[in-house]
């Protein structure tokens, strides 16, 4: 038998007392025997492991996934604002005629970013170094 099938996904999620269910990160990854399992810790007064089989661990569909997005936005998609920037993308795509309407889905995406302003901070903060090089590079 190869050692790959005598593997085991192990992957330890941890959940902080003071977080909601939305804060749940991935601790660390252990291969072990054959079956994917994940054990998910509760730190609180007392620890409590749940096993669980690899077909519930599968990703939700992402929704780059049903629209036609071009690479850059599908690797946008897989961020934490990833659902809204596809929204809002295929919202801008539709609506030709009345961009209006989109208006809310990028409010939601404006406000997704700013909670996660260290991973959108060239989006939501372009530098002006960087418009005086596109501005400069445009005269020559």
């Amino acid at each position: 038998m190869d050692v790959c099938d005598n593997q085991r996904l192990y992957h330890e999620i941890a959940i902080n007392q003071f977080s909601s269910i939305e804060s749940i990160r991935l601790v660390g990854m252990n291969y072990i025997n054959n079956l994917s399992k994940v054990k998910l810790v509760i730190i609180r007064e007392k620890n409590i492991s749940v096993w669980v089989d690899a077909v519930d661990t599968k990703p939700y569909p992402s929704k780059a996934d049903e629209a036609s997005c071009p690479p850059c936005i599908r690797s946008m998609g897989k961020g934490p604002c990833g659902d809204l920037i596809i929204e809002a993308f295929v919202c801008f795509q539709k609506e030709t005629e009345n961009r209006d309407v989109c208006t809310e889905n990028f409010t939601k995406l404006r406000s997704c970013m700013l909670n996660y302003p260290i991973r959108y901070y060239d989006a939501l903060f372009p530098r002006a170094d960087k418009k005086e090089t596109k501005d400069t590079a445009g005269e020559n």
